[in-house]
């Protein structure tokens, strides 16, 4: 779908509601040396979707108002996939914020949207009265993320797995799901490589059933 290249007036654009609709998997281009994808939001209530794949351009404009907007009408949405957006850390905490029942997040080359901030918004704690994306179970990072501590990594993992006899030894279940899925492709401009104590790990988290692979381009 090409995106707007003139920002039209938003207060003039109506609502449409697709009631029963699912899944939307759309794909923005620009259509000069940049564009908006806003009024394709602000025209939108999806009150069924569960799924969510959106494919953009780092050409493209982002407005974090209009699509917090946009999700408020998404109360199901449990799965959200982004490609190739110019969203930063400050866009992605204000999606997950409103994006209470997610339960899997894909990135793939939004170069600017997760790091350490992200990564430590996620780490769970018993003391949280409301954890962030509390059924978030899978998150895939893939073609570049801004770099990130291995320690900061390690706690976000450690703060939502649990073995299964943990699990059963507590009194009532944990606030949050139980991580089922991490990749993560860190481009680090450092070129350092996973500490070698991390990695031994990653192989122990392995060994208790986390399907879980950290890599440095």
């Amino acid at each position: 779908m090409p995106a707007w290249i003139d920002l039209p007036d938003l207060s003039e654009i109506k609502l449409t509601t697709l009631g029963r609709l699912e899944t939307l998997d759309i794909t923005f281009t620009p259509r000069a040396a940049q564009g908006f994808v806003v009024p394709f939001f602000v025209c939108l209530a999806l009150p069924a979707l569960n799924r969510l794949d959106l494919h953009l351009d780092s050409e493209l404009s982002w407005s974090s108002a209009e699509f917090t907007q946009f999700q408020l009408s998404l109360p199901n949405m449990d799965y959200l996939s982004m490609s190739w957006s110019s969203i930063d850390s400050d866009d992605l905490m204000a999606i997950l914020r409103h994006a209470p029942l997610l339960s899997e997040l894909h990135l793939d080359g939004c170069a600017y949207a997760f790091d350490d901030n992200v990564v430590e918004a996620l780490c769970s704690s018993s003391q949280d009265p409301v954890p962030l994306v509390p059924h978030l179970h899978e998150i895939l990072v893939w073609n570049g993320c801004e770099a990130f501590e291995d320690e900061t990594v390690d706690a976000l993992i450690a703060s939502r797995w649990w073995t299964e006899e943990q699990l059963a030894a507590f009194p009532s279940p944990p606030k949050v799901s139980r991580w089922s899925r991490i990749e993560i492709c860190r481009d680090d401009s450092r070129n350092d490589d996973l500490e070698l104590e991390f990695e031994a790990k990653l192989e122990e988290y392995r060994a208790q059933g986390l399907r879980v692979d950290i890599d440095v381009n």
